[in-house]
């Protein structure tokens, strides 16, 4: 029987980290590279300098992530963190409240996070959602805020073995299923999308050697079509398809969430993120929606009793 639980950040599911990538060291890679070349006609240092400070900028990125998201264990004495840079721990006596689902801000972004507010007045918030088993911690904390909510000895309430419910269904009433899309023709993203397309295939007609603007073209074009989910209700379901990968679908049965959010994912998408029973989530840019769409998709989702995180 396990005593505790252990997890470490993933990279990945932090869209403010790849957003942070492609905002600043990308585009600082391209400055060096130009200033190397002004340096070049001015007689200025040589290229190894330029490629090593930008080598060390880049490098101080793992040790944000580092101080960001430390290590997480989670045993029947409290929670403590670790990693690169130690932060101290608490045991469960200290904490006199946990906001288990919360949204706190993280430069720029507002960041799904657990908030521990302990007897002595500090808090500390964990970016759980960015855990590679954050719904595992999650099932854990909830255990926890149970027992501290009943009065019951926290340690000897949690079990650390995670149960997750099987939510893949075959749908059956989705030809009665109602719409939310909007026109992605008319957003943003699609305009983007079939815009750059056009331009790769006219770089086709009008350059010699054309591949690297016509694959260069064609990421950027899928880059900027990803936020075109769109939904669909039944009685029974919320269906999340996708306007360029038609043939996706996913489902999830309307009693398996345990709550929704809307946040604005970019300048031109909001998202919908659905929180389910066992605490994964799912987050689906939807840029073709347009603001009556996403009222009429929160009526739906009310009505079947789904909670608005706020």
């Amino acid at each position: 029987m396990r005593d505790d639980i252990v997890s470490k950040f993933n990279f990945w599911r932090s869209t403010w980290i790849t957003s942070f990538l492609f905002l600043v060291a990308l585009p600082s890679l391209a400055a060096v590279s130009l200033l190397y070349e002004q340096s070049l006609v001015m007689g200025g240092p040589p290229k190894f300098l330029f490629i090593g400070a930008y080598l060390i900028f880049v490098s101080v990125i793992p040790y944000l992530y580092a101080w960001a998201f430390p290590d997480v264990r989670i045993d029947r004495l409290g929670i403590w963190f670790g990693g690169w840079f130690t932060r101290p721990g608490f045991a469960w006596e200290e904490v006199k409240n946990i906001r288990l689902l919360a949204n706190t801000r993280f430069m720029f972004q507002l960041v799904d996070s657990t908030v521990f507010e302990l007897k002595n007045g500090k808090k500390y918030v964990a970016y759980i959602e960015f855990y590679r088993n954050g719904a595992a911690l999650r099932q854990v904390i909830d255990q926890a805020q149970n027992a501290l909510l009943t009065g019951s000895p926290i340690g000897s309430s949690l079990h650390f073995e995670p149960t997750f419910r099987d939510i893949d269904c075959e749908v059956t009433d989705s030809a009665a299923a109602e719409n939310f899309a909007g026109n992605h023709l008319l957003s943003g993203s699609g305009i983007f999308f079939y815009g750059l397309n056009l331009a790769a295939v006219g770089s086709l007609f009008h350059m010699e050697d054309p591949i690297a603007l016509l694959l260069g073209l064609h990421l950027v074009s899928w880059l900027s079509g990803y936020p075109l989910y769109y939904f669909q209700t039944t009685g029974q379901h919320l269906i999340v398809r996708h306007h360029l990968l038609f043939w996706r679908k996913k489902a999830f049965p309307l009693n398996a969430i345990r709550e929704h959010m809307t946040y604005k994912y970019s300048k031109s998408a909001d998202a919908l993120k659905i929180i389910l029973n066992d605490f994964r989530s799912y987050d689906f840019p939807a840029a073709s929606l347009w603001p009556k769409d996403w009222d009429a998709l929160k009526t739906t989702l009310a009505k079947a009793h789904i909670p608005v995180r706020r």
